[in-house]
């Protein structure tokens, strides 16, 4: 992604694979399975998405449901996906599922390399009020999977996750103000065009959006900076994402409220007004991809500034409160 920053390229169906599979593999890959995929998908032959997310565990990984049952000669696979980006078009998803003995809250699952082709994989795209389907259902019944797809150690697969989540995350935050180059000044010449680039309180507002953006480039390059050096991507990438996913949204407000109705109503020869209508459609789901704010806000509150960890109970504990017998807190 770093290489392929200065070039205008068809980065969006390699960006999974780029930003997060692959460093996973890199880091937590066997030889032979960086020689088998990082070639293709650094030469564009070969599309990655990323399965985790399930419909009962989406913040809370720790929840998935979706198992593989070691059946000697293969893995089989059964359980379902959902929001999978991309994984309509992917020739290979990166898998987590529960497999393996289970050691604390966080065992017991492993990451595996699925082929999307294989049998028993139906991918259901899911249409998103902007007309586009990006994210995906993916349903498992019964797909195999050969042992040598395991990534990492059986039984290991949850920290393999939070290295594929930590690049997700910094993908997230640098593909966002990647597209969002440019906003800012779209922005002041939308002002001058509304005529309301003398009004104190408009231009108070875009000189804070500009700060902003560029608080969060110079963020993204010390970044980039610390990868290309060799070190490890860090909790900062929740920070990153935060930023973009926050600044996206006030970027959105901003130009919904110059622009009036043409930001929701418009035709073929305002252009420009249907973009603004497309990026408030987006920044929605922006705070929900790779952590919600709500989550982002815990990781960078405990890893970051090192804040107490939040009070956490056990679904048994939960039950227990609605019983009225009061949670136990630990």
């Amino acid at each position: 992604m770093v290489e392929s920053a200065p070039y205008v390229l068809p980065n969006r169906v390699l960006s999974i694979g780029l930003g997060m599979c692959g460093p996973t593999i890199l880091e937590c890959g066997r030889p032979d399975q960086r020689q088998r995929y990082l070639r293709p998908l650094l030469r564009g032959e070969e599309a990655w998405a990323q399965l985790f997310s399930e419909p009962g565990a989406g913040s809370d990984l720790g929840s998935l449901s979706t198992k593989a049952v070691d059946e000697g000669d293969t893995w089989v696979v059964t359980g379902q996906k959902v929001w999978s980006s991309g994984a309509h078009y992917a020739d290979f998803g990166m898998l987590l599922a529960r497999a393996g003995p289970v050691e604390g809250g966080h065992g017991g699952f492993s990451m595996f390399v699925l082929d999307m082709r294989a049998p028993g994989v139906e991918v259901r795209p899911l249409r998103e009020m902007t007309g586009e389907s990006r994210f995906n259902e993916v349903f498992l019944d019964q797909v195999r999977i050969p042992h040598d797809a395991v990534i990492g150690a059986v039984g290991a697969g949850w920290a393999v996750a939070m290295t594929t989540l930590t690049s997700e995350r910094y993908t997230i935050a640098g593909t966002g103000f990647a597209a969002r180059a440019g906003q800012v000044d779209h922005l002041i010449a939308l002002a001058a065009e509304r005529g309301v680039s003398d009004d104190p309180l408009v231009r108070q507002r875009l000189a804070d959006l500009w700060i902003k953006e560029k608080l969060l480039g110079m963020m993204m390059r010390r970044a980039t900076d610390s990868v290309l050096a060799g070190r490890r991507a860090g909790p900062e990438g929740s920070l990153a994402k935060l930023m973009t996913s926050r600044l996206m949204r006030e970027l959105a407000s901003c130009g919904l409220q110059m622009a009036g109705p043409a930001s929701i109503a418009w035709d073929t020869a305002t252009p420009a007004a249907g973009l603004l209508a497309k990026r408030v459609e987006i920044v929605v789901g922006l705070s929900i991809a790779g952590g919600t704010d709500e989550i982002l806000l815990n990781t960078v509150g405990e890893r970051v500034l090192g804040l107490p960890r939040e009070p956490r109970i056990s679904p048994a504990q939960a039950v227990k409160g609605l019983e009225g017998e009061g949670p136990v807190v630990k």
